[in-house]
């Protein structure tokens, strides 16, 4: 069996024979070594023979449902938004490009996992935390921090966008019933009532949550594509779009979050029946995610312009199509928040050693995480700022840069077969002996990446300081009247270049003070 001791294997002064691991990944291969050798190829093969299936699991296409679960939602709503600030050539051009960007990564992510689960036979069982291990066995200790702080933040964003995007809209939706409730109270109120789904283990114990988010995100597409195809006569010849501008950068941040995922992918093929078949999952679930994108942001902005804000359901005018439109994303976002969350709570029990079943540490750490989010949604209200600052900063690094690292760190990797361990590259190793062609798209695809990220998380926080600011929950009490309405419910955002147009008479942009 492959020593543990894999991840600190430099010893000075020691001649060391190793094999290149492409060698070694390929069991077919006859390589002609000492029996040392010949006995880790024979572990593999025995691996790929019958270990890589597990008697419990979901199947590849559950978790490409999954995938799709994870993705859609606040991106449904906001997308369209997104492509008013970057015009319909640019949105078109950035999603496109960002999905294939993703979908590289994410193979990239399903590859480095099969190659460690290959390597090290105690990630075939449950791994709590799956995206830093791949840092640690790939890269260095120090890695493995940076990575756990990126991909926790990002997740951590996220679950804080799905609360406040979910309480926005039953705001919202209530709204229209006359029913008037606090923005800050509904905050803590679906915050506690989520709770106690939160406790449940991994991915495969909520597999249902998965299925009907992603049932609720169909039916709110449909609703979405009904509503505009009632509105597209009256608001498409009065639409407006604005000129390109380099604020159509501060969009890319929507584009990337709605696109952003690759944090959960580990943990969701580690339950797996076969996890090899993830590679599937990724190219499946993006291609739907695309699908259901493309086609509704398109749509909206052709029909609405630049007049949409924060919503697109706020701007359809048929009323019962924007109940049921609400409705159905504001359960797709609460299910979303069980997904996001789950990751960061495997960590903390694990890191604070908390056993794998039901028990009072269990309740006690992700009820405070469940918590903080709720404060950190409470200090900043405005979920489109939310997500355009997380899109920026964390969900680039995470879904882009460490995946391309942890692949070639992992496939540049020696094994030394005196001492049974894997011999980390240095940074120039790795480069080296990536393929010239397949480094030079990752090259770009990063360089690219990182250029994008800065300039959008530089807009990001002048929009947050500026024109988006939105006071805390905690200080609404000791603003005045005129400042606490900026969280009172927007019930319809009319169309055409003055948002005055209304084709059953609405009071357009009607706001009701709570």
């Amino acid at each position: 069996m492959i020593n543990e001791n894999s991840m600190t294997s430099e010893t000075e002064g020691t001649e060391i024979e190793s094999v290149d691991v492409s060698q070694l990944m390929d069991t077919h291969q006859s390589i002609k070594t000492d029996g040392t050798t010949t006995k880790t190829l024979n572990l593999e093969m025995e691996f790929e023979r019958s270990s890589d299936r597990q008697e419990k699991g979901i199947n590849w296409f559950m978790a490409s449902m999954f995938i799709l679960g994870d993705l859609v939602g606040g991106g449904v709503v906001a997308m369209p938004v997104a492509f008013a600030q970057t015009g319909f050539l640019l949105g078109v051009l950035f999603m496109i490009i960002i999905c294939a960007i993703f979908v590289t990564t994410g193979w990239l992510l399903a590859d480095t996992w099969e190659i460690m689960r290959k390597r090290w036979p105690e990630y075939r069982k449950h791994c709590r935390k799956p995206f830093s291990e791949m840092a640690l066995r790939s890269m260095s200790k120090k890695s493995e921090i940076v990575t756990k702080a990126t991909v926790y933040s990002t997740l951590f964003g996220a679950t804080v966008v799905y609360i406040l995007l979910s309480s926005k809209i039953i705001q919202k939706f209530m709204t229209n019933f006359d029913l008037s409730f606090n923005f800050c109270l509904l905050l803590i109120i679906v915050s506690t009532s989520i709770l106690p789904i939160t406790f449940l283990k991994s991915p495969a114990d909520f597999w249902w949550a998965i299925l009907i988010a992603v049932l609720c995100t169909i039916i709110t597409i449909t609703m979405i594509f009904v509503g505009i195809s009632l509105d597209f006569h009256d608001c498409y010849h009065e639409a407006h779009y604005s000129a390109i501008s380099i604020d159509a950068i501060l969009g890319l941040g929507i584009f990337l979050f709605a696109f952003n995922g690759h944090q959960i992918f580990p943990t969701v093929q580690n339950d797996m029946r076969n996890p090899a078949d993830f590679k599937k999952s990724v190219l499946v679930g993006f291609v739907f995610v695309a699908l259901l994108y493309m086609p509704l942001s398109a749509y909206a902005f052709l029909a609405y312009g630049d007049s949409m804000a924060n919503s697109v359901i706020d701007s359809v005018q048929t009323t019962w199509i924007r109940y049921v439109a609400d409705l159905s994303i504001a359960i797709h976002c609460i299910l979303a928040i069980i997904i996001t969350v789950n990751p960061i709570n495997l960590q903390l029990e694990d890191t604070f050693d908390v056993p794998q079943k039901f028990c009072f540490k269990r309740v006690l750490i992700r009820t405070s995480l469940l918590l903080t989010a709720l404060f950190v949604g409470m200090s900043l209200p405005n979920f489109g700022s939310v997500m355009n600052l997380f899109g920026s900063t964390a969900v680039p690094c995470t879904c882009v840069v460490l995946p391309t690292l942890f692949n070639i760190y992992i496939k540049a990797a020696t094994y030394d077969k005196d001492n049974n361990i894997w011999i980390k590259p240095t940074f120039l190793e790795a480069l080296q002996k990536t393929p010239k062609a397949l480094l030079s798209v990752l090259i770009l695809i990063n360089v690219l990446t990182v250029i994008c990220s800065v300039i959008a998380t530089v807009l990001s926080v002048k929009e947050i300081l500026g024109v988006r600011f939105t006071p805390p929950c905690y200080v609404l009490p000791f603003l005045t009247y005129k400042n606490r309405t900026q969280l009172d419910a927007d019930v319809l955002n009319c169309c055409g270049m003055f948002m005055n147009i209304s084709k059953f008479n609405f009071q357009c942009a009607e706001r009701k003070t709570l």
